[in-house]
């Protein structure tokens, strides 16, 4: 039987040479469900324009193989990004969000709200912030800690509108 996420995954490992600076975060997909999303992020992000050409390229390799036009039972694929309310999965995600507030909890049951100063391959650096108790008044930034990736649990970008 046809495995359509591997199947997904070989063609998008062909087409995203083409797109420096991608790469694949997940492939999705619930059991019983016919729809596949193929989620990206780049280090410099993802455009709607890229997404699309993506798909494009995909669905024409998918048009080429036979195997899939005889399959009784069709599926849908969609090419997105994480989405700002996502959790970051990958190290790699971290580089573009230098700067940026987090919300992070750590395997000891830590959340630590922090700006992410540094990133590496291994660990990150963050600025832990204390919120202030004076309305219009700026977080106090603490003392830099480093975080082994392996130490996180979760990670998510504070989005702010400010």
């Amino acid at each position: 039987m046809l495995n359509i996420g591997k199947l997904l995954q070989e063609y998008l490992e062909e087409v995203i040479q083409d797109f420096p600076g991608l790469f694949l975060v997940n492939i999705e997909h619930q059991a019983g469900s016919k729809k596949y999303s193929i989620i990206l992020d780049g280090e410099e992000g993802l455009s709607i324009q890229n997404c699309g050409r993506i798909s494009r390229k995909i669905s024409a390799k998918i048009d080429e193989n036979l195997e899939i036009e005889a399959m009784e039972d069709p599926f849908v694929f969609e090419v997105s990004s994480p989405g700002a309310e996502k959790p970051l999965v990958l190290p790699r995600q971290y580089k573009k969000h230098i700067g940026r507030e987090m919300q992070i909890l750590t395997k000891d049951e830590k959340t630590i709200h922090a700006k992410l100063s540094e990133w590496s391959e291994s660990k990150i650096k963050v600025v832990p912030l204390k919120k202030s108790t004076v309305k219009g008044r700026r977080d106090k930034e603490l003392e830099a800690i480093e975080i082994d990736f392996d130490q996180i649990i979760e990670s998510k970008v504070i989005i702010s509108f400010k």
